[in-house]
C-alpha cells in the first residue's frame, strides 16, 4: 500500500470495509465467471483488496491452507463492465521461487482447461484464463 499514492484499502472480504462485497453480502459482487453463467466465486479473493486512483482494482489470496499466493486485477476497474473472470479480472500466481505467474500456465493451480472454458458454469471459471489471454491469439476472438 505505501508503494500506492492515494490508494483505497478495502481491507478483507470477511470485513464490512471491503468496496465491493463482505461475505455476509455476496450479494454486492458484480462480477461473473468467464462464460457469463454465474457469479463468480470469490473465496480466492478475499484477503485483501485495494482501489487504486485510475481505477483498478487488486484482490489478495493468501492460502493458509498451503503456501498458494493469488494477485488478481480487475484492469479496467469494477465500474467498468464486463466484470467477469477471464475478460477484465485476470489472476496472477507468486510461486514459492517469488515469481509472478499467470494463472492458467503449465504447473500453476488454475492450469485445467476447465478454468477458462466458454461453456463451463462454475465460479472459479475464468480464474485460469489469464495465461491465454497473454499468449494464445484466439482467446481475444472468442475461440477459445
Amino acid at each position: 500500500m505505501p508503494y500506492f499514492i492515494g490508494a483505497i484499502d478495502c481491507g478483507k472480504g470477511t470485513e464490512n470495509s471491503a468496496c465491493l462485497y463482505s461475505w455476509s453480502s455476496e450479494s454486492n459482487n458484480p462480477y461473473k465467471n468467464y462464460s457469463g453463467t454465474t457469479k463468480a466465486n470469490f473465496t480466492k479473493l478475499d484477503d485483501g483488496q485495494y482501489i487504486v486512483t485510475d481505477g483498478m482494482m487488486y484482490f489478495f489470496e493468501n492460502s493458509g491452507a498451503s503456501t498458494q499466493i493469488f494477485v488478481s486485477v480487475d484492469v479496467n476497474g469494477y465500474r467498468k463492465r464486463p466484470n467477469q473472470l477471464g475478460r477484465d479480472l485476470f489472476m496472477f500466481e507468486l510461486t514459492e521461487t517469488g515469481k509472478l505467474v499467470p494463472s492458467g500456465a503449465k504447473g500453476t493451480y488454475w492450469e485445467d482447461s476447465r478454468y477458462c472454458s466458454l461453456t463451463n458454469s462454475s465460479g472459479y471459471n475464468g480464474y485460469g484464463c489469464t495465461y491465454k489471454a497473454l499468449y494464445d491469439t484466439l482467446f481475444w476472438q472468442g475461440k477459445k
